[in-house]
């Protein structure tokens, strides 16, 4: 098991948080990398507070099941997202993942499958390499 964290400073002073990818078989790391080719969204947000940019996974989705279970598998939260505009649109739930050191984590897992948005991953990986993620073996 593979433990990361990001190297950074928070205001009050606080560690940044570990993250361990939950232990999956291949396939299901194949079927998550599916998901994000399909409904998800990679990509870098800025802060609200600061100018710093920082990586960010999000999934929607007309199920919930499907957000809740990323939500159990990996962390993040579960918005919803009334349809206003047309009657006959189903409410959206969106997945967000915005730890860089859990979306490094996960995007490492699901490169190998990706096929629309590896590109996009990588480059996201990048930037978190960039800011010194820490990779701790055997954890």
């Amino acid at each position: 098991m593979m433990l990361y964290t990001i190297p950074k400073q928070h205001k009050k002073g606080s560690p940044p948080k570990p993250y361990s990818c939950p232990d999956l078989p291949e396939t299901d790391w194949a079927y998550v990398a599916g998901i994000i080719d399909g409904e998800g969204c990679l990509g870098l947000w800025a802060g609200p507070r600061n100018k710093q940019s920082y990586p960010r996974i999000a999934v929607g989705n007309t199920n919930r099941n499907l957000t809740d279970w990323l939500q159990a598998m990996f962390g993040g939260c579960v918005g919803y997202q009334p349809r206003r505009e047309k009657t006959n649109h189903k409410p959206l739930w969106e997945w967000k993942l915005s730890s860089e050191a859990a979306v490094y984590a996960i995007l490492a897992k699901c490169v190998p499958y990706l096929l629309l948005k590896r590109d996009k991953a990588l480059e996201l990986m990048a930037h978190t390499e960039a800011r010194g993620i820490q990779k701790k073996e055997g954890v």
